[in-house]
């Protein structure tokens, strides 16, 4: 399981990858990488799903 303060070590826009739906959705929404960005420097994981292997059930598309 990953740590909140390795994600927050690791939270360039080097690193952060945006999938086409999310990217849509982000746009939608009008969020931007940035605000993507402030939410993992100053939020918490509020839950991990270790059986959700192994890049999570959402991630392809």
């Amino acid at each position: 399981m990953i740590d909140i303060n390795e994600l927050r070590k690791l939270n360039t826009l080097e690193n952060i990858v945006v999938t086409e739906h999310a990217r849509i959705r982000l746009n939608s929404r009008n969020i931007s990488i940035y605000d993507v960005q402030n939410a993992i420097n100053n939020g918490e994981i509020i839950r991990q799903y270790e059986e959700d292997k192994p890049l999570g059930s959402n991630f392809c598309d």
